[in-house]
């Protein structure tokens, strides 16, 4: 059995990129008083960063790496073209539909690897349930 290596610290830098990267995403400009806060922007685009740090006591390997990657360079990608290259309000809806659709795909994800993880982690003799 290989030894494991702890990447909580690396989960904590992406949430915390995350909640930064929602937040701008959720400052947006307005005709007449320069910025407002948008909290529905807000509150969808902190829950796939939710969704990942409640796996975080779960999943220790390389799941929880990799997820933590994809997730950062999707929405990276995302809220730069949905807030700075093509800004129009957020008519579209997608700003609120795509987080969703983000935090679903990770929790399968990493309930797939939470469940590889407890599969190695467990005797020979209790891997199977009664």
């Amino acid at each position: 059995m290989r030894p494991e290596t702890d990447l909580r610290p690396t989960a904590y830098v992406v949430v915390a990129l995350g909640v930064a990267l929602a937040f701008v995403a959720a400052v947006v400009p307005h005709y007449d008083a320069g910025y407002r806060l948008d909290l529905p922007v807000l509150l969808a685009g902190l829950t796939p960063y939710l969704v990942y740090s409640l796996f975080t006591g779960f999943v220790r390997d390389r799941w929880l790496y990799a997820g933590g990657a994809l997730l950062l360079v999707f929405d990276l990608a995302f809220k730069v073209r949905e807030r700075f290259l093509q800004y129009d309000g957020y008519a579209d809806g997608l700003v609120y539909l795509a987080p969703l659709a983000a935090a679903a795909v990770l929790a399968l994800m990493l309930g797939l690897g939470a469940r590889a993880h407890r599969a190695t982690s467990l005797p020979p003799d209790e891997s199977k349930p009664d």
